[in-house]
C-alpha cells in the first residue's frame, strides 16, 4: 500500500510545486483561496494562484473561496484523488466552502493530477 500524503507535504511540497512548475494551471485557478484545517494539528494556509502566487501559512479574509476542514479529513480527500469524495464531504457538511466552490473543484482537480503522478 502507498503512503497517504501528509498536510505537510502537500503544502511545502506538492502545492508550491505546482504552482512554481505549472503557470499554466495558476491560470486555471486564478483565484486566493484560505484552508483552515482544525483537528490534532490545526492551521491556516493561503494558495494565492493570482497576484503573488505561492503557498503561504495564515487566513485571509478576503480569499475569493474560504475552506474549512478537518485535517485528516482533508488529506484523506487529497489522497483520495477523486472529485465525489469532495462533494460528498460538501453534502453533508464535512466541509465548509465560503464563497466559490468552482474554484476549490478546479484546484482539488489539479492536485489529484499531480498525486496520482
Amino acid at each position: 500500500m502507498e503512503d497517504k500524503l501528509t498536510v505537510g507535504e502537500i503544502f511545502n511540497e506538492i502545492l508550491p510545486r505546482l504552482i512554481e512548475g505549472k503557470p499554466d494551471v495558476v491560470k486555471k485557478i486564478n483565484a486566493v483561496i484560505a484552508l483552515q484545517l482544525t483537528g490534532s494539528e490545526s492551521k491556516n494556509w493561503t494558495i494565492d494562484c493570482k497576484d503573488n502566487p505561492g503557498v503561504r501559512v495564515g487566513w485571509v479574509e478576503d480569499a475569493k473561496c474560504q475552506v474549512i476542514a478537518d485535517k485528516d479529513l482533508f488529506e484523506d480527500l487529497i489522497n483520495a484523488g477523486k472529485i465525489k469524495p469532495w462533494l460528498e464531504a460538501y453534502k453533508t457538511r464535512a466541509i465548509e466552502v465560503r464563497g466559490s466552490l468552482p474554484t476549490v473543484i478546479r484546484l482539488e482537480r489539479l492536485v489529484s493530477k499531480l498525486v496520482q503522478n
